[in-house]
């Protein structure tokens, strides 16, 4: 069994099996060739999400929508992991639960889930049903305390725009879904306002509405957050193309020379560079993603049902160089992932940072 085969199998049974969720977290870092790091993410991803957890590839690389992703901000990276979720059915679950395991009212699923409708289906007043709603979701909603303030208000909002359209404009929900989403539109400031949510979600913020989102999600029916971070294009620098040709030359070079080289090691010489083609970051952005992670680290305890994958190359783990980016530039991440009990000739799968082989 090879090293991501093993690595795979620690995650699936250990994490994703009891772990996460049991209401666990955790920071892993991965290591490893660029096809083997890419099958392998998309892979925990892909088999993450038949498992009924909510899971995203977090792509750093591309433009997205025309626009860097910039995830080394925090506000950019819960936009980024939340995108694909569906709000507003998520809403209408969690209201349709409510009623039918908390308040013992029939809701079916082949009825729209509107106020009349229940209390039709139900032998009961429009009044009853509000003030069943107001009692099991509302009130327990509001008594959440591991839920941020502003998302407690917004999730409220949602189930509640689910049992009574509004005849509105801007409707509650549309300025709902561009709040969760970091867009703007007309209107939207003052509609916020009347629904008690003064501010936008920003870098100052958006880690608490993240945490929130991480609670949140097992009770709509997840089994927990999996998000595989690409932090491969930070490794490298952004300089220009002709400073680049020079400092490779130059490692060719530096290659050729020593003992025992081989071909083999030529070619993954120039795949780490053909990797790197894509977007760079600048100086800045790649000491704020290091950032980012160590604070992730620091807090884990602070979250709840998150796994956090960050795919990075081998040489960012190596002695600094020249011109290189390495873990040695943050010194303050290096002692949180390094500082373990190892095997220096077997990889230890569950081990916070796992370094994966050549292999097909």
């Amino acid at each position: 069994m090879t090293t991501s085969e093993r690595w795979l199998d620690v995650m699936r049974d250990e994490y994703l099996g009891r772990y996460i969720p049991g209401g666990g977290a955790s920071v892993r870092f991965l290591s490893g060739p660029r096809h083997v790091l890419n099958r392998v993410g998309k892979g925990l991803v892909a088999e993450a999400a038949r498992d009924n957890f909510h899971a995203v590839f977090l792509e750093t690389g591309q433009f997205q929508n025309g626009l860097r992703p910039d995830l080394h901000r925090i506000d950019k990276f819960f936009f980024a992991a939340s995108d694909s979720l569906d709000w507003l059915g998520l809403a209408e679950k969690q209201v349709r639960t409510v009623f039918q395991r908390k308040c013992g009212l029939s809701v079916p699923d082949h009825l729209p889930l509107r106020l009349e409708t229940i209390a039709a289906s139900n032998g009961c007043t429009q009044d009853e049903v509000t003030k069943q709603f107001n009692l099991q979701f509302s009130n327990q909603l509001a008594r959440d305390r591991l839920i941020e303030y502003d998302f407690r208000a917004a999730m409220n909002w949602l189930g509640r725009s689910q049992l009574i359209p509004e005849n509105i404009t801007p409707a509650h929900e549309e300025v709902l879904l561009a709040w969760l989403r970091g867009q703007t539109m007309t209107g939207a400031a003052a509609a916020l306002r009347q629904l008690a949510i003064y501010q936008r979600i920003t870098a100052k913020n958006a880690r608490h509405i993240f945490r929130s989102l991480c609670h949140w999600l097992p009770q709509v029916g997840y089994q927990g957050t999996v998000l595989v971070l690409d932090m491969r294009p930070y490794c490298y620098s952004n300089r220009g193309a002709t400073e680049r040709n020079i400092v490779r030359l130059q490692e060719v070079r530096d290659k050729v020379f020593q003992p025992g080289v081989t071909i083999e090691d030529i070619r993954r010489l120039f795949e780490q560079e053909e990797e790197a083609v894509g977007l760079r970051y600048s100086e800045q952005a790649y000491l704020a993603m290091l950032a980012l992670l160590r604070r992730f680290i620091d807090e884990i305890d602070l979250f709840e049902h998150l796994l956090l994958v960050v795919l990075a190359n081998p040489s960012f783990f190596e002695h600094p160089e020249t011109g290189k980016r390495t873990w040695h530039n943050y010194d303050a991440l290096r002692t949180r992932i390094s500082q373990e009990v190892f095997d220096a000739q077997h990889p230890n799968p569950s081990a916070a940072l796992v370094h994966l082989g050549d292999e097909p």
